[in-house]
């Protein structure tokens, strides 16, 4: 074991005050439901005339309906999309599902450049747990599963996003025994190769993987099968409760999506009375999953911790086509969409207006309904603006945080939401909704309807008779449509949209490196209420003593030795007089100084003698055949211009000579790095380009397998690595015009921490070009100083801060680490005592960890502390 040791703390050192527990968190959507669906709704549906819906109250949900009488009910929530996988995607990201790359349903993944919720809150110490529909990425690269399972264009699982535990698919799975085709005379499947296998996996995550190209552990099918209970809600909360359960036992707060199937069809009716996609089998569904949901909310019951429970239950859109209540007359506007127009697939009402709750007993005590509207894309911005918590480079954010709404201070949303689905477009304000479904733009009041009339039945205006209507209807409509226009413009060029009502808000200071405690002025463009400091995202430094009011406010922030300071305040922290949440602020960044001490050092390390090799496609190593040779081993003239140096290391593509494609593999020793935190890895070296017309790549890629120099194995050109790539850039830009050379900077950080941390094996890097085809190359240098090297910055381990919040016995301390490295917690009371673990912690990828001692000061007025790095 290698020790990194800093002995700090004695006493009390801050002044902080105790933050309220973290809650719990669950997503829970069902699929296809709509708004009218559950009881609570249906039971309030009548026909134009004001007579109930004959079908009223026909699916009896009583947890559904608990939950809409004790939290907050939405009237009008929205899903982002009119099909699934799209609002799923808002769900995790706060982002319009065109922003993310997933415009309709089996399209797109999430992306690794996302940062959706269970990144975040892992981070925070969160166990996340996934469970049902995933429909975000395929889980298999290996083999057909689903709608996309083979393809790794579309590989992106929760096991790439954080979660601790999954029991997910892809895609769709019958609701009642999941895995058999949707037949009750069929028996069970005994194997995935069984004909009467679904189709559809049940994932865990995997035991071993390849970010690339690989899999999760897939569900055995004899476990999925259940003879005596088929019901796939109850087989999804089976695994969730155990989740829940550990995650308290362990005294973690945890974030659960639930995602149940249910009811997207096929539906089965579990008595196998009627026929698939029945009306019978759609509703034993939708109870079978209010069943299941009351488990769950039995559970946090009986653990204690519902009050302090984030619930929320929604849908994905609206309901499916096809699927009526018994005594349906209509299918255009169903007692299953409310009476609202359309369903599924449209962005009319009735296929996105869905039913939402939110169940919060410790912030919701008495019941609350809504009439604003609100979406799927709200509930990142809230969940991060009630833990206080920004993202660094956050992407832009369609939605916006609903805590004035939670907590009674709003009555509208003056900052409209935007739609896109497919070519369809809309725009949804508090009273007013722009559409354009094909046929042209319609302007709807959804608020003001005419008597015997229903929601969008008739247009205030259309495109085409616009200028015949009044001046107020002309200038709404043509505010709305400049608004869309405006935001749309926004999603093609994923840059933040800011609507005209938002108050703005600019943050200022004159520190620029400061060491001491420093003041940070807020400046609004209108008078603005509810700041606290809890809303302010700083990172590494803690806000105290914030002033003022109006439009202008102050606050003082007290920095952390050594560390990136960012600040800003997060869209919706604030409200106008008018309700209106404030847009986001700007950024401010600052460096402190660096104390004694932890300046940090910057190792170099030249690749050692018979370190790399080379492979051509036909797998010939080294790959030195197709007048490779001749090109970077000799002085020979390409295009034009003499060889630089000479270089048995390079890379080339060819369109017509495969043994002319060649791959680079390099491997470093580091033994020597293993004692202090890596911030930075760079691979440098200087480049020689066959010509400067032919424009392509260099990208890097860290390895999974092993390889060796002089005998078996051998590399080979499609030797699997690990994703993402890393790009080098561009081999004809910036070249020398005299000798073609550039020099080449790649940033590898990832993988050399990942290395040191044990997380990934050693097994060395690959050199590429991006396209096999293109004809080009680059000798790299080998020798003397321009020599391919790897360049490390390190900095010794040390403790940055400990802070004891006021009335508090427990202490936090903050140390720099390497991302995904182990570190142990060590105390003492006196110097010459024995060390006594404490715990345990994972370094973070911000380079800053933090560690509670609960109780640590319950019978002393000091400690002492060391961080144990063990390799």
């Amino acid at each position: 074991m290698k020790f990194l040791i800093v002995i700090l703390l004695h006493g009390v050192l801050g002044g902080l005050s105790s933050a309220a527990p973290r809650p719990n968190i669950i997503l829970c959507m069902a699929d296809d439901m709509g708004w009218g669906d559950p009881g609570y709704n249906s039971r309030t549906v009548t026909m134009p005339d004001g007579s109930p819906h004959p079908d009223q109250g026909w699916i009896s949900t009583p947890t559904l309906d608990a939950m809409a009488a004790s939290g907050l009910r939405f009237n009008r929530f929205y899903s982002a999309s009119a099909v699934c996988s799209p609002t799923r995607a808002s769900c995790l990201t706060g982002r319009n599902p065109f922003r993310v790359g997933v415009p309709t349903a089996n399209a797109g993944r999430l992306g690794f450049g996302e940062t959706p919720l269970s990144e975040i809150l892992s981070a925070e110490g969160y166990q996340c747990g996934h469970f049902g529909k995933w429909h975000l990425g395929s889980m298999t690269t290996l083999r057909s599963d689903s709608n996309r399972g083979g393809n790794a264009g579309v590989y992106s699982a929760p096991w790439h996003h954080r979660y601790d535990v999954c029991f997910a698919t892809e895609s769709k799975v019958p609701t009642y025994h999941p895995y058999r085709k949707t037949d009750n005379s069929l028996p069970l499947p005994t194997s995935f190769n069984d004909p009467n296998f679904y189709g559809t996996r049940y994932w865990r995550m995997p035991v071993t993987w390849n970010e690339a190209s690989g899999e999760g552990d897939a569900v055995p099918v004899g476990e999925v099968n259940d003879a005596t209970n088929g019901d796939d809600s109850k087989l999804l909360v089976d695994q969730a409760i155990p989740f829940i359960q550990d995650s308290v036992a362990q005294e973690k707060p945890f974030f659960v999506v639930l995602w149940f199937h249910t009811p997207h069809k096929p539906t089965v009716d579990p008595d196998g009375v009627t026929g698939t996609n029945s009306s019978d089998s759609l509703k034993d569904s939708i109870e079978d999953l209010d069943t299941a949901l009351g488990r769950v909310r039995d559970e946090l019951t009986t653990l204690g911790i519902r009050g302090n429970t984030m619930f929320w239950v929604t849908s994905d859109n609206g309901p499916e086509n096809g699927q009526d209540s018994p005594s349906e007359s209509s299918t255009v506007r169903s007692i299953r969409s409310g009476r609202l127009l359309e369903r599924k697939r449209s962005l009319h009402e009735g296929g996105i207006r869905v039913p939402g709750i939110l169940e919060w007993p410790d912030v919701i005590a008495s019941p609350m309904s809504t009439d604003i509207p609100a979406i799927t894309s709200d509930y990142y911005p809230t969940i991060l603006d009630y833990l206080g918590l920004s993202v660094p480079g956050q992407k832009p954010l369609d939605g916006i945080s609903l805590r004035p709404v939670i907590e009674g201070t709003s009555a509208t949303r003056t900052k409209p939401i935007g739609f896109k689905f497919g070519g369809d477009k809309s725009w949804v304000g508090q009273r007013y909704k722009l559409i354009n479904d094909g046929s042209g733009w319609e302007l709807y009041d959804l608020v003001d309807i005419a008597p015997g009339e229903e929601a969008e039945q008739t247009p205030l205006a259309t495109a085409g008779n616009v200028t015949t209507k009044s001046r107020a209807v002309q200038n709404t409509y043509n505010t709305m449509l400049a608004e869309y226009a405006a935001w749309d413009a926004t999603v093609a060029s994923d840059t933040p949209y800011v609507h005209a009502s938002q108050p703005t808000v600019t943050l200022t200071t004159e520190a620029t490196t400061p060491a001491e405690p420093f003041t940070v002025t807020a400046t609004f463009s209108e008078p603005v209420t509810q700041l606290h400091p809890d809303e302010l995202a700083v990172t590494h430094a803690t806000v105290s003593e914030l002033a003022g009011g109006g439009t202008t406010w102050t606050f003082s922030v007290t920095p952390r030795a050594g560390n990136d300071i960012t600040i800003h305040l997060p869209e919706g922290a604030v409200i106008d007089a008018d309700g209106n949440p404030n847009a986001p602020s700007n950024q401010l960044d600052l460096t402190t100084p660096v104390p004694p001490g932890l300046e940090g050092t910057t190792l170099d390390t030249i690749l050692p003698p018979l370190s790399f090799q080379t492979v051509d496609s036909q797998d010939n190593v080294p790959g030195n055949l197709g007048n490779n040779i001749l090109k970077f081993t000799a002085g020979t003239i390409n295009d034009g211009v003499a060889n630089p140096f000479t270089s048995t290391l390079y890379v080339r593509s060819s369109s017509s000579d495969p043994l002319r494609r060649v791959r680079a593999f390099l491997r470093f020793e580091l033994s020597k790095l293993a004692d202090h935190p890596v911030t930075s890895a760079t691979l440098h070296f200087l480049g020689h380009s066959l010509n400067d017309q032919n424009a392509v790549n260099i990208e890097v890629a860290a390895l999974d397998s092993d390889w060796t120099v002089t005998g078996a194995p051998f590399p080979t050109f499609n030797h699997a690595a690990y994703q993402p790539t890393l790009l080098g850039g561009g081999v004809t830009a910036g070249l020398s015009a005299t000798d073609h050379t550039r020099s080449y900077e790649i940033d590898v950080t990832d993988p050399v921490v990942k290395w040191l941390s044990g997380f990934l094996p050693n097994h060395g890097l690959q050199l590429r070009l991006t396209s096999t085809t293109t004809d080009n190359g680059v000798g790299i240098q080998t020798t003397g100083p321009d020599a391919i090297r790897l360049s490390v910055f390190q900095s010794p381990l040390r403790i940055l801060d400990a802070v004891v919040p006021a009335g508090s016995r427990n202490v936090t301390l903050y140390w720099n680490s390497a991302a995904e490295l182990p570190y142990l917690v060590e105390t003492s009371d006196d110097l010459t005592d024995d060390w006594t673990p404490v715990g345990t912690a994972t370094g973070s990828a911000s380079g800053i960890t933090s560690f509670t001692h609960h109780g640590a000061l319950d019978d002393r007025d000091y400690r002492y502390y060391r961080i144990v790095h063990a390799p």
